[in-house]
């Protein structure tokens, strides 16, 4: 296929410095870069390891210039395909997030245009381990936008759905109908797909300005942690326009004290990407700051008990977007984005943080990025991506050892 051969002569992998196909070493199959997909287009954006050391792959992809629907991938350890699947209606299903459940069924987040199309509502699929779908169900009011950006499931095995609607709350303090266009949007559901009652959760959240969730986490104590961007007044004087905030609620989804919006930013707008948690107990979050100069990473921590560590800002010597976070087991974080340079995109990836940083770089002659780093138990790493040829995009994995090289 002509597609596997022009990736494999046009993405190059930059340490230090650039290198190109004929002074970049051998790939060894242990290390490797795929890509996924047939006709038509397709994006990667998330990626799990499994037990057996496989992967599953969660992305979208439009065929023929027809609607977009949820592309699924199941690969071996190598990143060789074992399956593919696609899943939608007849408008457009966008996936955001998914995790495994007990059972090992995948459940996606996913975000739907109702049958008019000209709004969109939340949806969860549920899929059993061989790719088949075992269930679904649609969340969100008519005639309003719910957008969803991630999903979780909790100790308890319930699932939770959060981003954005314009169905907001017109009764909160502060509210203003000319700017407050965006609530955060929670659902949390049963095992048979079911919300739960109203007075176990919570589903719209607002304040003062537009509000959108990022991303949810359960602590180890049973309560949670919303994550997403706002542009609500801030206090700090050194903090304006859109900042990261943090959303502490107790175990119904509410809030837990009089001034429960924390911020994260500068004098630029600050856009939230992606939290997780480290293994001191806290957390670190990662998003895009912009300023007049270009787009850099955004990194801040708190402490276990939700207090404030740090914020930094992290030079890519480049135009970048942070998209995903981990902490290294080998030291420090790893770091991924999307580096922009004469208008092209390519991959990102760096530690930092560690006393023995680095930053590397892949991509082709066409627009690369990257959604999703996860980590290995032997500290190799995995990214999921979307690898741009010509007038198509494929989803893309790429799997490199401990220090970002495909190389042992």
């Amino acid at each position: 296929m002509r597609i596997k051969y022009l990736i494999l002569a046009l993405l190059a992998v930059l340490t230090q410095g650039c290198d190109t196909e004929s002074n970049v070493e051998p790939r060894f199959e242990e290390y490797f870069i795929k890509y996924y997909g047939e006709q038509g287009s397709q994006e990667g954006i998330d990626v799990e390891v499994l037990a057996d050391g496989g992967f599953i792959l969660l992305g979208n992809s439009t065929a023929n210039g027809n609607n977009k629907q949820i592309f699924l991938v199941r690969t071996d350890v190598l990143g060789n395909e074992i399956w593919s699947n696609t899943f939608g209606g007849p408008e457009d299903d966008v996936a955001s997030d998914f995790a495994i459940d007990a059972s090992e069924n995948i459940v996606i987040g996913a975000t739907i245009k109702e049958a008019n199309g000209a709004f969109t509502d939340a949806m969860i699929y549920r899929i059993d381990p061989s790719g088949n779908k075992i269930d679904s169900a649609v969340y969100g009011t008519p005639n309003t936008n719910e957008q969803i950006n991630s999903l979780m499931i909790t100790d308890a095995g319930d699932i939770v759905i959060v981003g954005s609607t314009t169905n907001v709350d017109i009764l909160k303090p502060g509210y203003n109908s000319t700017s407050d266009l965006h609530d955060i949007y929670s659902v949390k559901v049963n095992s048979n797909l079911v919300p739960v009652p109203d007075n176990e959760w919570t589903q719209i959240y607002g304040f003062p300005g537009d509000d959108y969730g990022q991303q949810i986490v359960e602590k180890p104590d049973g309560t949670f942690l919303f994550f997403g961007t706002s542009n609500r007044p801030s206090s700090n004087p050194q903090q304006a326009g859109f900042n990261m905030f943090l959303f502490p609620t107790d175990a119904q989804g509410s809030a837990t004290s009089s001034i429960p919006l924390q911020l994260y930013g500068t004098l630029n707008n600050e856009m939230a990407s992606q939290m997780s948690r480290t293994s001191n107990g806290g957390y670190v979050m990662i998003g895009t700051t912009n300023g007049s100069d270009g787009n850099d990473i955004f990194m801040a921590r708190i402490r276990s008990n939700n207090d404030f560590l740090s914020a930094t800002t992290l030079n890519a010597d480049g135009n970048v977007t942070g998209t995903s976070i981990i902490e290294s087991i080998t030291g420090g974080f790893l770091v991924l984005g999307i580096i922009e340079e004469g208008g092209k995109g390519d991959i990102f990836l760096a530690r930092t943080s560690s006393g023995n940083d680095w930053k590397r770089r892949f991509g082709g002659i066409d627009n690369d990025k990257a959604s999703k780093v996860i980590q290995l138990d032997d500290g190799s790493i995995v990214m999921v991506g979307t690898i741009e040829l010509e007038s198509q995009t494929k989803m893309s994995l790429i799997k490199t050892n401990s220090k970002g090289l495909l190389i042992p």
